[in-house]
């Protein structure tokens, strides 16, 4: 367990979330600033990591953990070892669309026109919906389900029929 003294008190670490010495969570502002150290104190061990699958790994971890700087930075590490990786570039999407952060998204979208990647595709159209690209976001979903049926790209289909009906008329 990683420990961190803040304001006069220990906090452990139990890699999902912090506690005091007698069990209990902070408060959020101190969570944020546990979580600011431990994630300068494990960029030197990042920077170490060299496997992309490690990486993706790694920042599917800080995404858990509410380290969303980290898991940004990772995961995009990751992508530009293996720049081609279709699913690192789903798991990058998805990891900036979670952090809010869909217009950072875009270029790896545009990188990955070709693709046949499902989970690129639907997240890719979700994130297209997010910065209200509403046709290429159609043209996308519509994609991934001659590809495969699935609940996620139905629920994308959902989305833009829902916002923008009109691009389905006729």
């Amino acid at each position: 367990m990683t420990s961190y003294q803040y304001a006069d008190l220990s906090y452990e670490w139990d890699g999902k979330r912090w506690r005091d010495a007698n069990g209990v969570l902070p408060p959020m502002s101190i969570t944020q600033h546990l979580n600011r150290m431990l994630e300068a104190d494990l960029s030197s061990q990042d920077d170490n990591l060299q496997d992309p699958v490690a990486l993706s790994r790694q920042a599917d971890i800080a995404m858990k953990a509410g380290q969303v700087g980290r898991a940004i930075r990772l995961i995009l590490r990751a992508l530009e070892l293996t720049p081609s990786n279709d699913w690192l570039a789903a798991r990058a999407v998805s990891i900036l669309r979670k952090a809010n952060r869909s217009d950072e998204a875009v270029p790896i979208l545009k990188r990955f026109r070709q693709t046949e990647c499902v989970p690129l595709l639907v997240t890719g159209a979700a994130v297209l919906c997010d910065v209200e690209r509403w046709e290429d976001a159609l043209t996308v979903v519509q994609r991934a389900l001659s590809l495969e049926k699935s609940g996620e790209a139905f629920a994308v289909y959902s989305r833009i029929r829902k916002h923008r009906p009109d691009l389905l008329l006729g």
